[in-house]
């Protein structure tokens, strides 16, 4: 007689798999072309978000044409 018994049982399943963490913190980075930001274009603002960024960052992005 053979027993079959699963071994992904949901306990099984959080013991593997790490809780999500969100971002610690948050960062606003601002585009103008008129100058009254950190940033004149939208690709230097993206390239200036470190590799291993771990916080949120929103991007605003003011009017014009870039």
């Amino acid at each position: 007689m053979l027993s079959c018994s699963s071994s992904n049982t949901t306990e099984d399943l959080h013991r593997r798999h790490r809780k999500w963490v969100g971002p610690s913190g948050h960062n606003v980075i601002t585009v103008s072309l008129y100058g009254h930001s950190q940033f004149r274009s939208v690709q230097d603002a993206v390239d200036s978000i470190p590799r291993n960024n771990s916080m949120g960052v929103v991007i605003k992005i003011g009017p014009g044409f870039y």
